[in-house]
């Protein structure tokens, strides 16, 4: 072999952005819904969406989660993943 050529280079065991992304979505919703005051405000309310995005700290290990009925927020939280807990609650 006089010109190898790197072909793949694969990390099994890595998730995607996206995968990792959902799954940190999710729980971070999980942990949040968990909340008594969440999830009070949202029973009987209809409808209901949620959503989660990394804050702002620099290893985005806390996500900021969203609950909203039509275009109406109900309730935010942030949750540190890598605690496991809510830190802080709104509740509209």
């Amino acid at each position: 072999l006089s010109d190898p050529e790197l072909v793949n280079i694969a990390f099994p065991n890595v998730l995607s952005y996206d995968e990792w992304y959902e799954e940190n979505e999710n729980q971070a919703i999980s942990l949040a819904f968990q909340q008594s005051e969440i999830a009070e405000a949202l029973r009987g309310g209809g409808d209901w969406s949620a959503s989660a995005a990394p804050g702002e700290d620099e290893l985005q290990s806390v996500w900021i989660v969203e609950f909203s009925s039509g275009d109406q927020i109900v309730a935010t939280a942030r949750v540190d993943l890598s605690s496991q807990q809510v830190t802080e609650i709104s509740v509209a």
